[in-house]
């Protein structure tokens, strides 16, 4: 009787469990490798998106400062400056035809027996007290209200290759300090015009520009803020504003479009 062999039950069994524990082994390595590579992903869409929400908020910090410090390439690019300057401009002839028509009734005033000592006098002062016209132009007062303007970044949002930045930017209400400024300016015109002695222009400007820095700075005069969404483009690896939602002059230089538009029709009153 031959010997039977015997043959453990469940044999082979160890060698199965240990190639299933083998490719359940390799399968948690490849997964954890694709976890791996996605959060490498992540971590790296994140870092890339931070740095340019960065770079985009930094190119608008960068324009608002351009325009406080009165670049005027960016005044230009954002304000239309020449146009405004023109606008303004106009206010002035207005200004500058009720002063003539002022000095035209002083000067009707004037009995004719001084005609001819203020002629002498007038001789006199040609030579010795003629004070050039040294008017403080327009491009001084409105640079001067960038003077008190602000601004602070308070969002950004970047989408592939298009952001948008939104800033508080606050500034004083240059609408009335222009008009605070004009109006004073003619009465010290008017009374200039009627006084029958000669006047110091110089001294005048020098006065006209104190009282423009004092309003400037006054705490009587409100602040304006407005939030301003820019929106950007990344071109060629650069960050560029390429719009805003709002108009800027106005940003800028609260409520002064509305004042120079009331001050020309105000004066062209005069004219008619």
């Amino acid at each position: 009787m031959e010997d039977e062999k015997f043959t453990p039950v469940g044999g082979g069994e160890p060698e199965k469990k240990g190639f299933k524990v083998k490719v359940i082994t390799i399968l948690l390595f490849f997964l954890l490798v694709v976890i791996a590579i996605i959060i490498a992903f992540s971590v790296f869409s994140n870092k890339r998106k931070k740095l340019d929400e960065t770079l985009a908020s930094a190119q608008v910090v960068y324009e608002l400062n351009r325009i406080k410090i009165g670049d005027d390439e960016a005044l230009e690019k954002y304000l239309s400056y020449s146009n405004l300057l023109i606008n303004s401009e106009d206010v002035d002839e207005e200004i500058e035809l009720e002063d003539e028509d002022n000095e035209m009734d002083s000067d009707d005033s004037v009995a004719e027996e001084d005609d001819d000592e203020n002629m002498d006098e007038s001789e006199n002062d040609e030579d010795t007290s003629i004070v050039e016209d040294e008017d403080i132009d327009d491009d001084y007062i409105f640079k001067m209200f960038l003077n008190t303007l602000n601004y602070e970044i308070t969002s950004v949002n970047v989408e592939n290759n298009n952001a948008t930045v939104t800033a508080k930017i606050s500034n004083k209400n240059s609408g009335e300090i222009f008009r605070n400024y004009f109006t004073r300016a003619i009465k010290l015109a008017i009374t200039q015009a009627l006084s029958t002695t000669k006047s110091d222009n110089g001294k005048m400007q020098e006065e006209l520009q104190k009282y423009l820095e004092e309003q400037v700075v006054s705490s009587e005069i409100p602040i304006t803020t407005n939030d301003v969404t820019f929106n950007l483009v990344k071109e060629n690896n650069q960050w560029q504003v390429k719009s805003q939602d709002k108009d800027m002059v106005d940003v800028v230089f609260p409520d002064l479009m509305n004042t120079i538009a009331d001050l020309s029709e105000e004066y062209s009153e005069y004219g008619d």
